[in-house]
């Protein structure tokens, strides 16, 4: 059987790779660079970004450990290349991983010519045969009106991640993951940022009080915060770019960098041609991923959804199983939600409020990290754990998490919902201490009357 993938992000390679596996013929098409948008201006180039930037934010509070540093430089230039290392070792490795499994790699732009047929537009344009098509393009950031790219001023979240320049004052528009991240690397940088967000709460996909908290320890480090904030014009002027709110308000800036998402990548592709069914959120599958037309799969941010990298590996290895006979979905509800600011934020599962309006009767343990020894120790007890069980130390249903590496530990939760696990099983497991995952534990024995 031979399956074509179009797109090599973290859908594209992983499906390919599981595809390889299980005895296929893989063709993996890609435009640009191996690993998406993930890889090259998405979640990898980021967090070495944020990397540095935590490292500045370590070291002037550094004198509290009894470590006396007069004064340290931040060279940006350094931070973009050792970004751009890390991206080219993984791309490298991605490309390993394709060999290994003897995936063919073609380079080129692909569009469904009709089912079973991939055109490929490039070095050696040439028309690939298939017996499953698997849609796995991804996405593209999200220009709105009056907020062009071409705008001066005015920057995307992929032009960020080369840091061009670090202005002395940014508005950043969004503060969903991809804002408040930006504004976490560039206020640590140096920055003068304000975030403004049409909604009224930060990380308006969560749970409220998740975003209520990661605003006040932003705020604390000096980032402003304008919510339930509609921006009418922005104007480049001499100097930077000014905003006009609704009401009239103004604010001016060096640069506004735009945050507020992405869209699905699907111009060129064929679909019309094909007969496949999309509309402006994505294409439309269903549960196994398969479109209208027998053969064509697709996945990922192309289908829209949750547009997150894990999500489209998950996607992409049920795709493939499905075009090779299986019936396999995607459990979303342990799928966790991380934030890779600081402190760090991770969600999973059901919030009180989804329970409540499901008819479950639940309750939530929780745990503050200034109890936490480790996280005491290390100087990043900022935050907390919540957990969320079934009244009467039935299933564990979900957790928030502030502080302190939660987009590791949310995993013990996500496990733990995964598998049926109730209360008592989270609770009365022995963690290790000292640890910061003890805040999960403590959460979870504050439900079944233990706990300090």
């Amino acid at each position: 059987m031979r399956i074509v993938f179009i797109g090599a992000g973290p859908g594209g390679y992983v499906g390919a790779a599981r595809a390889a596996k299980l005895g296929a013929e893989v063709v993996l098409v890609e435009k640009q660079f191996l690993g998406g948008t993930c890889l090259n201006w998405g979640c990898i180039p980021t967090k070495a970004l944020l990397h540095g930037a935590k490292g500045v934010l370590d070291l002037s509070k550094i004198a509290e450990y009894g470590v006396a540093v007069s004064s340290f430089d931040v060279d940006t230039a350094k931070m973009v290349a050792r970004k751009n290392e890390v991206v080219e070792k993984l791309r490298s490795g991605v490309a390993q991983l394709m060999k290994m499994n003897k995936v063919k790699v073609v380079e080129g732009f692909g569009s469904i010519e009709g089912p079973g047929r991939v055109e490929v537009d490039g070095p050696e344009a040439q028309t690939i045969e298939a017996d499953a098509i698997v849609v796995a393009t991804g996405s593209e950031v999200l220009e709105l009106p009056g907020l062009e790219f071409s705008k001066a001023g005015v920057i995307s979240s992929d032009d960020a991640v080369d840091l061009p320049s670090i202005p002395k004052t940014q508005i950043v528009i969004g503060a969903g993951a991809v804002g408040v991240e930006f504004a976490t690397i560039f206020s640590a940088l140096g920055t003068k940022v304000t975030v403004v967000e049409m909604l009224p709460s930060v990380l308006p996909v969560l749970d409220p009080r998740l975003g209520r908290t990661l605003q006040r320890y932003m705020g604390a480090r000096g980032i402003e915060f304008k919510l339930g904030t509609k921006i009418e014009t922005v104007n480049p002027v001499e100097g930077g770019v000014e905003v006009t709110f609704e009401g009239g308000e103004l604010l001016s800036a060096e640069q506004v960098l735009v945050g507020v998402g992405r869209k699905p990548a699907l111009e060129g592709l064929g679909l019309d041609e094909a007969g496949v069914e999309y509309g402006r959120r994505g294409i439309a599958v269903n549960e196994y991923f398969e479109t209208n037309v027998k053969g064509i799969y697709a996945i990922g941010d192309a289908i829209g959804g949750v547009m997150l990298a894990h999500v489209a590996s998950a996607e992409a290895i049920a795709a493939v199983e499905n075009a090779m006979g299986a019936r396999r979905t995607v459990d979303y509800e342990t799928v966790p939600s991380c934030i890779y600011t600081v402190p760090e934020v991770a969600a999973v599962g059901v919030t009180a409020a989804k329970a409540e309006e499901m008819g479950i009767s639940a309750e939530v343990g929780r745990y503050s990290f200034l109890a936490v020894g480790k996280a005491l120790a290390e100087g990043e007890a900022d935050g907390y754990v919540e957990v969320l069980a079934e009244a009467g130390g039935g299933k564990v249903l979900g957790a928030n998490i502030i502080g302190p590496h939660a987009t590791e530990i949310i995993h013990e939760i996500a496990l733990a919902i995964r598998v049926g696990a109730k209360v008592d099983d989270v609770a009365w497991l022995a963690h290790a201490h000292p640890s910061v995952s003890e805040a999960v534990m403590e959460a979870a024995q504050s439900l079944v009357g233990g706990g300090h």
